[in-house]
């Protein structure tokens, strides 16, 4: 039987709540805090009333508005490198997130528990793409920010269609952040129709040698 009957926890010098602690020394307390930075303490009282020292600070951040960047497609084919039209139905879409402040930089570890990527194809509904540990994502430290990128691989051909792209991470509480913004890529694998020349007629023969040559195409 534990000795310690309560722990109360502390925001800085202010406390936020008290805790019971059951038979076997454990205990659990839900808090509400304002969004930022928090350096959490506790300290224990036993039955006869004796408060211990403080607890080892831990440091957390909290309302973390951080949503993932835009998703950018890799595999960019056709005339332009950056409209997102491609002819590769198996693109390449790489999206990620950067954290600040306390809990984002080793040590102490980010919260960042798990990343998600959406896909929503047409007027259709939006589905999970992939669900990933971080320890699966690209996480590069810059100073006092910590970068995780995650690349999908989309694993079958998608249809021809415009096909939108969403991401969010979730915490090691199980909490959910925002939506990044919506990348579209367009897929088309259709060839074009063959053109037509329409002038000049087949043996055609010219005077010299500089001539227009017209046609059509679909």
């Amino acid at each position: 039987m534990p000795d310690t009957k309560t722990v109360e926890l502390f925001d800085g010098g202010q406390s936020v709540g008290t805790a019971t602690v059951d038979g076997s020394g454990n205990w659990s307390k839900a808090l509400t805090l304002s969004a930022g930075s928090h350096a959490l303490t506790g300290k224990a009282t036993d039955l006869a009333g004796n408060e211990s020292g403080a607890s080892s600070t831990v440091n957390l951040k909290s309302g973390d508005s951080t949503t993932p960047t835009l998703p950018d497609l890799l595999d960019d084919s056709g005339s332009s490198s950056s409209d997102n039209v491609t002819n590769d139905s198996t693109p390449r879409i790489k999206s990620g997130v950067t954290l600040t402040g306390p809990n984002s930089v080793v040590p102490p570890d980010a919260s960042l528990n798990r990343y998600e990527v959406e896909r929503k194809t047409g007027a259709g509904s939006w589905s999970k793409v992939v669900d990933v540990a971080d320890s699966s994502m690209t996480i590069v430290v810059n100073g006092s920010t910590k970068e995780w990128s995650y690349t999908l691989q989309e694993p079958s051909a998608l249809v021809n269609a415009t096909h939108q792209y969403r991401a969010r991470w979730r915490d090691k509480s199980g909490g959910y952040s925002g939506y990044g913004s919506i990348l579209s890529v367009i897929i088309d694998t259709t060839a074009p129709s063959s053109p037509a020349i329409t002038s000049h007629s087949n043996g055609y023969v010219f005077t010299g040698t500089s001539f227009t040559i017209t046609g059509t195409s679909s």
